[in-house]
């Protein structure tokens, strides 16, 4: 089926038509313009293409299509109408239930209701009203509020361990005398009383001490018992003196068994040493063999802070015989500075440390100081 446009200028004919005359044969290029098949509004459901209606079409009654309209547009128009005016049928039954679905979430927490009223007072309770304790039985007995009563067995435990001692309590009062008891054995010497007042011979014995002290160190060691405090102002003036004397053995007071056990004293805190020819040994040493030796000192105020110095030794043999004797001899003395025979630089308005000290040359105990007496002579 063949259609056809024409204009003055040319003539199309449509094999396909469409609505962009796609398929029109035109005499002229310029021809499509113009080419029109009509509203086709049902082309693309119709294999027939540009059929029109000859006569006007009631369709049902309701509606009146026009003769001169294209078929496809009639079939629009009669589909819309029947659409339009399909009455709706009754509802079906209803189907089956179906499967119950997964639980979904929970929602999120209400708020609190309102505090519901206060119940009816319940019955009163049972109290205690009274306990008991029989310490002689350990039984504790509660006596409750409603007349009742109930015992327990006996409460006591076992004897615990004794307990640590308590802290000492105060001293009580003195009681009586009782009788008098035996006499002792006689206790150990007491300390030297303090000096007494001069004698009409102006000496006063300042100190004495008869307690051996044995050597304790290969150091020079103060011995115990060897040492005195001269008060101050003793020595007042020029001429006034000291006269010291001290005695010495090996060990056990018997004679010496080894060479060089040294004695110093000191005075004031510095040492008196024996002033000899570049050697400036210790006072004085012991000699093996030797029974005894006794130092017989002499420190005398020669001015207004010096000390003359006076010391002679002592010895006696351990041999015993016949010409068994007492040998005397000095020793030339000074202290640390070096003065010949003085001790320099001394403040007789303090108190002044006497000392006798002891240096053993191998061990403990190899020389021992027996006696140590101090006496003050006035001028």
């Amino acid at each position: 089926m063949s259609c056809s446009s024409s204009s003055s200028s040319c003539t199309c004919t449509c094999t396909s038509c469409s609505s962009s005359c796609s398929s029109c044969t035109c005499s002229s290029s310029s021809c499509k313009t113009g080419c029109n098949c009509g509203s086709l509004g049902c082309s693309h459901l119709l294999n027939d293409e540009c059929i029109r209606l000859t006569n006007a079409l009631t369709v049902c009654g309701v509606k009146t299509i026009p003769a001169g309209t294209y078929y496809d547009s009639a079939i629009k128009t009669i589909v819309d109408t029947i659409c339009a005016n399909v009455t709706t049928g009754a509802t079906g039954p209803a189907g089956p239930t179906g499967p119950t679905g997964p639980t979904g979430a929970t929602g999120a927490t209400g708020a609190t209701g309102a505090a519901g009223p206060t119940g009816p007072t319940g019955a009163t309770g049972v109290g205690v009203a009274s306990t008991s304790y029989a310490s002689g039985t350990g039984i504790l007995t509660f006596n409750y509020s409603n007349g009742t009563s109930f015992a327990t067995g006996d409460l006591r435990g076992a004897a615990g361990s004794t307990g640590p001692t308590g802290p000492t309590g105060p001293t009580g009062a003195t009681g009586a005398t009782g009788p008098a008891g035996a006499t002792g054995a006689a206790g150990a010497a007491g300390a030297a009383g303090a000096a007494g007042a001069n004698g009409s011979d102006n000496m006063a014995i300042l100190y004495t001490n008869f307690t051996s002290q044995a050597s304790t160190s290969t150091s020079f060691t103060t011995a115990s018992g060897f040492e005195f405090v001269l008060s101050a102002n003793t020595l007042d003036a020029v001429g006034e003196y000291l006269h010291i004397r001290v005695l010495f053995t090996g060990p056990s007071g018997g004679p010496f068994t080894s060479d060089n056990n040294a004695v110093k004293l000191r005075f004031g805190g510095r040492d008196l040493v024996r002033r000899l020819p570049s050697l400036r040994t210790f006072l004085a040493k012991s000699t093996k063999s030797e029974a005894l030796f006794r130092l017989d000192i002499k420190l005398r105020r020669s001015g207004a802070n010096t000390l003359a110095v006076e010391v002679n030794k002592e010895t006696a043999s351990a041999l015993r015989a016949a010409y068994d004797y007492l040998p005397n001899y000095a020793i030339p003395c000074t202290d640390a500075a070096g003065t010949p025979e003085t001790m320099s630089s001394i403040n007789f308005a303090v108190n002044n440390d006497v000392e006798i000290q002891l240096a053993d040359i191998a061990s403990a105990g190899n020389i021992v100081a027996q006696t140590m007496t101090v006496v003050h002579y006035k001028s």
